[in-house]
């Protein structure tokens, strides 16, 4: 494994409560997820390590930093395993290709800083079938229901203070002065699969003039999205928008975070972005449900806006 195996650390003295917590609730994505993290208590492995997703880059992000915020919770030693496929891209010609379009995630949020890579691991499926083998790196895909379970977004704030100072992302463009709206479109509807990730603009439109009446707000906001201006006709048609559209997606994650305010979606990819903010006001959904979100205390919430 090129890693010498100790038996896991407990930091805080509380490892076992918190497996024992997360017992209760099985991870219906992942069946093997939480009868390894039930072995957890008395495993001798190396440490464990983040891979296995093929998604965009926004929930890929997020894996990563739910696994090493885990892993510091429970004391276990975190691996970096670099990404290898990051979905979406729509201009993947300029990047030369699905490789280099990884690569450059990878490089903006430096994931990997101040960790060893495993040049092997186990599948968390792979570790129980084989008898949980001494001194493993074991991949888990993500680790979001232990992070709900076990203290929700404010269990991420340590790992996200930790790589703020390394993240490399584009310059953003100028929209210092307005609210940042993501509105999620391009792979999500109101009538495919990803319909419980839909938000209608009507439905946006009313969060937009409630956030800025709550937080004194300067009225002027940026929206980022996929799609024509013509439509969010219902949106612009009476309040002053700056369309930022189809864009570059690592700039559009910049602004988020510069922006002096934020609405999120029902996106891990403005998920991300809140998360990496320094200040200012973030107005965002419990969703839990499908997407395995969890805010943070300081944020304003849609359910009670």
């Amino acid at each position: 494994m090129g890693s010498k195996s100790a038996p896991l650390g407990n930091c805080d003295g509380t490892k076992e409560s918190a497996i024992k917590d997360f017992q209760e609730v099985p991870n219906p994505h992942d069946a093997a997820y939480g009868d390894f993290l039930k072995s957890l208590a008395d495993a001798d492995i190396a440490g464990l390590t983040c891979s296995g997703k093929r998604d965009g880059g926004g929930a890929q992000v997020l894996a990563h930093i739910s696994v090493q915020a885990m892993c510091a919770r429970l004391g276990i030693r975190y691996f970096h395993t670099p990404f290898a496929y990051i979905a979406h891209g729509e201009d993947l010609e300029s990047w030369q290709g699905r490789a280099a379009w990884t690569k450059r995630w990878e490089s903006a949020f430096n994931l990997g800083q101040g960790f060893a890579q495993s040049a092997e691991s186990l599948s968390a499926e792979e570790f129980l079938a084989r008898g949980r083998p001494k001194g493993a790196v074991v991949a888990i895909k993500q680790a979001h229901q232990f992070i709900r379970q076990a203290g929700g977004g404010a269990l991420l704030s340590p790992t996200i203070e930790r790589l703020r100072g390394a993240l490399d992302l584009p310059q953003g463009s100028a929209v210092e002065d307005r609210i940042a709206v993501h509105i999620r479109r391009g792979d999500v509807s109101a009538d495919n699969r990803h319909a419980g990730r839909f938000t209608a603009n009507e439905e946006t439109f009313a969060r937009m003039e409630r956030f800025n009446e709550r937080i004194d707000g300067p009225g002027r906001f940026a929206i980022y999205s996929q799609g024509q201006e013509a439509d969010f006709s219902e949106i612009s048609a009476h309040l002053d928008i700056r369309f930022q559209l189809n864009g570059h997606p690592l700039i559009a994650m910049a602004d988020m975070m510069r922006a002096p305010s934020l609405i999120t979606a029902r996106s891990a990819f403005s998920y991300v972005a809140a998360l990496f903010r320094s200040g200012g006001a973030v107005l965002a959904e419990n969703v839990s449900k499908p997407m395995g979100l969890y805010p943070l205390p300081s944020w304003m919430m849609v359910e009670t806006l």
